[in-house]
């Protein structure tokens, strides 16, 4: 999976045809020939989520010391974070539709919500949260847990007063 995120692959086929060219190089990762794709399936399909978000934090705290810190020259704010959303529509027939006006096909669109607390310094992901797509994006804001003094960058679909003066009470900066 990791091949697949970094190759920037859109489906299965894509990450094992991938590996398939690669079939000289595969050895060092201890594999004599690339994985079938219902091989790669299934491993997916029986594995828990949490697999990928332990993995993903493991390997961050590994390479912490060779990710690029020369951001923070000059900056007041050590702690500078992102909050950005995307919404995955795959999922829509699965999901409730969200929007008010629906599309040609009177269909609202529907999928995953992904939103992410990103580290700008570190250009990292520091916190995820997958909601249905009809999930408003500033429900996000209340599993935030910052430190004060830092500062967070966020658009205007994350409105919501209460949230920045509750920030403001603890010294958090924000900018929208």
């Amino acid at each position: 999976m990791l091949f697949g995120i970094l190759s920037r692959c859109d489906s299965m086929n894509e990450i094992c045809e991938g590996l398939r060219a690669l079939g000289g190089k595969l050895n060092h990762l201890g594999l004599n020939k690339a994985p079938a794709r219902s091989t790669a399936s299934d491993g997916l399909r029986n594995r828990d989520n949490r697999f990928f978000e332990d993995l993903y934090f493991k390997l961050v705290k590994k390479y912490q010391g060779d990710l690029s810190d020369c951001r923070t020259f000059g900056l007041t704010h050590k702690e500078v974070l992102l909050i950005d959303s995307t919404t995955i529509r795959r999922f829509s027939d699965v999901l409730k539709g969200v929007g008010r006006n629906p599309k040609n096909d009177g269909k609202k669109k529907g999928g995953l919500k992904v939103h992410m607390l990103i580290d700008a310094v570190q250009s990292v992901g520091r916190f995820i949260k997958i909601s249905e797509a009809k999930v408003h994006d500033n429900n996000f804001l209340k599993d935030l847990e910052l430190k004060p003094h830092s500062m967070v960058v966020f658009d205007k679909a994350y409105n919501y007063y209460y949230q920045f003066a509750q920030w403001t009470n603890k010294q958090i900066y924000f900018v929208t």
